[in-house]
């Protein structure tokens, strides 16, 4: 069976000839090879890429050293230069490369790239290369060193903890344009702002030379700059022909795209690269948009080609020739080669099905129940029990097909839990002995085939190959095992939060969830929904996983556990629909009630749901009922929920916010509410310097100014380089009267934050009330070049020219911040007082007209209008603004007054 899985590649053979013969030399340069060297112009230099990709086992390593061998007859061989990688054999040379998929490092993938090219003797060219190593090593080691020199550097705190790479790499994000949502920043312990950013950016730049900071601040575009550079010199001698097989190993993006700035550069240079991933076309993958080879390389400098089992072309012949008066659309082709990988058993059980007339949309129909008697089942039924004939017929068939199911069922390799499955003291051994009486075990990877896996393990699905006692006793096996291990991994955590930051036991819970599916789908789904609950909390990310990890099983899901499936996934997306949300609440309280919330952490599991309840509420801006939940659940929180506690001070600060912050505005203003949830907040967790800014900010706005004042200060204690907090201590000293200290604090702002526009409108201010109206309108210009879009300077700039008498640039100030913010009400306010000192009566009655639209609970324009009206004579007019005032402001004395 093995070998009819590998068909003729002539296609890709020919295309392969044809590329190589393009850059064979023609004309002088034939002939005087040595000669016309130096005159190869760098537009002549032209670099090819031949992407092969598909499956595992879909012949890409046959076909690239047959590539290879192509190369290496007589005629081509001295033309070319060669240099192939096995990137699977690579990893075993290379540690770096063995961290796993998702961690491997551009720069490893440079360095084993350059390490082939030197052992390939051609080290000579790569000189530069080697020296942007150097450099960055040396960038490297001077900021490490920096770093430890000053253990009150501002970053120490924050970012210090990292190292140097770790600085870069938080750099390195944010210049890619990369941000870090707040959830992950938490997750991180790492809270950076633009601020703590800018900080970071500063204190690198002054730590290295410019040539430094420019290799450390990209590194992986510097070192691919030089490692591309290198070829394309190495290539100008004589073509170079690069091999590249199993790329999956290192294809992840980051290393994909930096290896593409070498390909970029590296002059008359064949690419051929073979993997399992397509990254020929961009798409969206998750969150992450991905950028394709057709976006750097145009059509007739890529070759990208498929490879499965029956390419394309070969599944639509065959079908041609079984059913002729049935021709396959190029959908159906399509639809067939996704769901039979290229198999040719699959291939010929398909078109026998679509010559009794089934449609191709019934075969390849993805499983939504499991409903025997379907295309698909047929054919998931027949290509399984193909493969099982020979364990079935096997001298020990119980056995081997125990360790088929087990395997097929692992939710991923693991040796230690596939033993006790099997009850196999010499595991390797016994997978080595089916090994070599099966093509599909993968031993030395502990797993099946990757393609008979995804056909059986829908085939055992169906309920009753599921209950077959050989599936239920290794399963069964597991579960034991596996909540044995996690009741000894967990027993010294009394904070079932912290679970979820253990890659030990949360990979525990998932193998446990997987296993309990493959039980039946309610044991499944009890595991599963207290699991998604504390995880919905806690790991976003982990939680994710779970569900990824059910999707195998949703096919057995009734009506009900479909729609619970498909609530649970909008709950974790980036803007989930919030009606969908509450109907996901309103399903957990039910299943509470059933007891599904049960056993060891119910206490919590049900604080976690009001949580998530009053997060709903504050999504829907019905900020008093969130806060009632908060505090509710604020009195019942236990002692050991320590997790569950900072998640609820950020809860009670975000509502804080909404309070103190209310519809967006600029300035604090006082609120019960929003004072009543910072104190929370504070109280669950003192150490945010952010919690007491708050809290000083709301106390400012009351007569409560010295606990104001000793709110900042904390928050300055916890975070000495956080500029806001002395910002809010500079305008309670300018209101109290300590303008000197009130100087200071709008200096300090400057220090630490140069580009906040914010203190110079402050200081201008002060300087204003003081009388010093150069300092002040420099103050205003210096906010206004910091920040350009900010209407405030351009307001009080204009109260300042008016009271100099300079009423027109006072007009053309006020109008400036109505420009830049429409909504701005004071502005207008503001033009109603000049007009009326102009006696423009009706173009004042206009400005105040607007400001209250603008801002309905401003005394100031009602009192303005009844001066207005009382000068024109309209007593009752007058009266009815003075009273307006009043109501809105019954502190406000001069409405009174007049």
């Amino acid at each position: 069976m093995t070998e009819t899985l590998f068909l003729g590649r002539t296609e890709e053979q020919n295309q392969f000839r044809r590329m190589l013969a393009s850059y064979q030399p023609s004309g002088w340069r034939k002939h005087l090879p040595t000669f016309s060297r130096p005159f190869v112009k760098a537009q002549d230099e032209q670099t090819s890429v031949m992407l092969l990709y598909g499956e595992g086992g879909m012949g890409k390593s046959r076909l690239i050293r047959r590539l290879r061998a192509i190369a290496d007859e007589p005629a081509l061989a001295r033309q070319v230069q060669r240099l192939f990688l096995d990137w699977e054999e690579q990893k075993g040379l290379h540690p770096d490369l063995k961290v796993g998929h998702d961690f491997i490092q551009p720069q490893t993938v440079l360095e084993v790239l350059h390490k082939g090219l030197v052992n390939a003797n051609w080290g000579g060219y790569f000189e530069e290369y080697r020296r942007q190593v150097e450099l960055l090593k040396a960038a490297e080691a001077k900021l490490e060193k920096q770093i430890q020199a000053q253990p009150e550097n501002p970053l120490v705190k924050q970012v210090s903890k990292f190292g140097a790479q770790g600085i870069g790499w938080i750099i390195r994000q944010h210049t890619a344009g990369v941000e870090l949502v707040p959830a992950d920043a938490i997750e991180l312990g790492l809270n950076l702002g633009a601020e703590g950013l800018s900080q970071a950016r500063q204190f690198v730049q002054r730590a290295l030379t410019p040539k430094e900071y420019e290799v450390y601040a990209q590194p992986n575009q510097k070192l691919a700059e030089a490692l591309g550079g290198g070829i394309a010199a190495l290539a100008r001698q004589k073509p170079l022909l690069i091999l590249l097989d199993t790329y999956e190993t290192v294809d992840r993006p980051e290393c994909d795209y930096t290896l593409r700035e070498v390909m970029g550069r590296s002059g008359n240079t064949i690419w051929v690269i073979a993997g399992r991933a397509n990254l020929a076309d961009s798409e969206l993958r998750g969150k992450a948009y991905f950028r394709g080879y057709r976006q750097k390389f145009t059509e007739d400098r890529l070759y990208t080609k498929k490879l499965a089992e029956f390419s394309a072309d070969q599944i639509q012949e065959y079908f041609a020739g079984a059913v002729p008066e049935q021709p396959l659309t190029p959908e159906q082709v399509e639809q067939l080669t996704e769901f039979s990988f290229g198999i040719p058993f699959v291939i010929a059980e398909a078109a026998a099905m679509w010559r009794e007339g089934k449609p191709i949309a019934e075969i390849v129909m993805p499983p939504t129940s499991q409903q025997s008697g379907t295309a698909r089942e047929r054919v998931i039924k027949q290509t399984c029990e193909r493969f099982l004939m020979h364990c079935i017929e096997a001298k020990d068939s119980e056995g081997d097909l125990r360790a088929v199911y087990a395997l097929a069922i692992l939710r991923r390799p693991d040796a230690e839990l596939l033993q006790q499955m099997l009850d196999e003291p010499n595991l390797d051994q016994a997978l080595q002995g089916l090994r070599q009486r099966y093509s599909f075990i993968w031993a030395e990877q502990l797993s099946l085939d990757s393609k008979f896996t995804r056909f059986l393990r829908e085939y055992l699905l169906n309920p009753l190959r599921r209950n077959d006692p050989r599936v239920q006793q290794v399963n069964e096996r597991a579960l034991i095992w596996l909540r044995l291990k996690l009741e000894e991994r967990t027993q010294d955590i009394a904070d079932r939060g912290d679970w979820y930051g253990e890659e030990a036991i949360s990979e525990t819970l998932l193998h446990i969830v997987n296993h309990a599916f493959w039980q039946s789908p309610e044991a499944g789904w009890r595991e599963l929904v207290p699991l998604f609950l504390e995880g919905w909390q806690y790991s976003r990310s982990w939680t994710r996983n779970l569900l990824e990890m059910a999707e195998l099983f949703q096919p057995c899901f009734d009506r009900e556990g479909q729609q619970r499936f498909g609530w649970m996934k909008n709950a974790l997306a980036e803007s989930p629909d919030l009606e969908e949300v509450k109907a996901l609440l309103v399903e957990l309280k039910k299943l509470a009630q059933r007891k599904w919330m049960d056993g060891a952490g119910a206490e919590a599991r049900w604080l976690i749901l009001r949580l998530q309840e009053g997060k709903l509420l504050s999504r829907q801006e019905n900020y008093q009922q969130a806060l009632q939940i908060y505090l509710e659940i604020e009195r019942q929180l236990p002692e050991q929920a320590l997790r569950l506690r900072k998640s609820l001070a950020a809860a009670f600060y975000n509502l804080s916010s909404k309070f103190i912050w209310a519809d967006g505005a600029l300035d604090a203003g006082y609120s019960t509410e929003g004072e009543l949830a910072i104190q929370s907040a504070v109280r669950l967790n003192d150490t945010r310097s952010i919690h007491y800014y708050s809290l000083g900010a709301v106390l400012s706005k009351t007569d409560r100014k010295e606990e104001a004042i000793a709110a900042y200060h904390k928050a300055i204690e916890l975070d000495p380089k956080f500029a806001t907090p002395h910002n809010g201590l500079g305008n309670l000293y300018k209101a109290q009267g300590k303008q000197e200290e009130a100087i200071a604090a709008y200096h300090k702002v400057i220090e630490l934050d140069p580009k906040s526009a914010t203190p110079h409108n402050a200081l201008g201010n002060l300087y204003s009330d003081q009388g010093k109206q150069e300092e002040a309108i420099a103050a205003y210009h210096k906010a206004i070049e910091l920040d350009p879009k900010s209407a405030t300077p351009h307001n009080n700039l204009g109260i300042l020219y008016k009271a100099q008498g300079k009423q027109e640039e006072a007009i053309a100030a006020y109008h400036k911040a109505i420009e830049l913010d429409p909504k701005f009400a004071t502005p207008h306010n503001n033009l109603g007082n000049l007009y009326s000192d102009q006696g423009k009566q009706e173009e004042a009655i206009a400005a105040y007209h607007k400001a209250i639209e603008l801002d309905p609970k401003s005394a100031a324009p009602h009192n303005a209008l009844g001066n207005l009206y009382s000068d024109q004579g309209k007593q009752e007019e007058a009266i009815a603004a003075y009273h307006k005032a009043i109501e809105l402001d019954p502190k406000y004395a001069t409405p009174h007054n007049n």
